[in-house]
């Protein structure tokens, strides 16, 4: 339940930092993003499985935002995609409903820790991506957290 409180507190400042940023693919995958994150609190089974499958689709548009936008620099396509391809791993291998997925969670460190070198170290360079680069560092934390419960009730 406090899951919901982090991902809510995030979601607040991702709708303020939509409307801060100019940059339309940024503000397309914010507001994506942030729709996700409305359809998963619906109780209807429907809407949760659509609001997970639209965040993997705006992580999915987060590696194209790192890998073409221009001019960005080589160490933040690095962090960006260090952050965004295990999320999307997670993302499929969860809507997949493969076996072991909470487990496979713990691949989540990767985000967390390319998220927290961006936070101590240039965070100004990441000024207009830092939105839904917080989106995605909550969604990591919370399954790495939600992976560590579960390995830890495991035999």
């Amino acid at each position: 339940m406090i899951y919901k409180y982090f991902m809510i507190a995030a979601g607040l400042f991702g709708l303020i930092q939509y409307f801060r940023n100019p940059d339309q693919f940024v503000r397309l995958i914010l507001g994506g993003q942030l729709i996700a994150i409305t359809l998963t609190f619906v109780p209807i089974h429907n809407f949760a499985s659509a609001g997970f499958l639209l965040f993997a689709l705006t992580v999915f548009m987060t590696i194209i935002y790192a890998l073409t936008k221009q001019p960005i620099i080589k160490g933040k396509k690095l962090l960006i995609s260090l952050m965004a391809v295990p999320i999307l791993f997670i993302n499929i291998y969860t809507i997949q409903r493969l076996p072991n997925a909470g487990i496979l969670g713990l691949i989540m460190i990767i985000p967390v820790l390319a998220y927290l070198i961006i936070l101590f170290t240039n965070l100004k360079k990441y000024k207009s991506e830092i939105g839904f680069l917080t989106l995605m560092a909550v969604d990591a934390g919370i399954r790495l957290a939600m992976a560590i419960e579960i390995f830890q009730m495991t035999p």
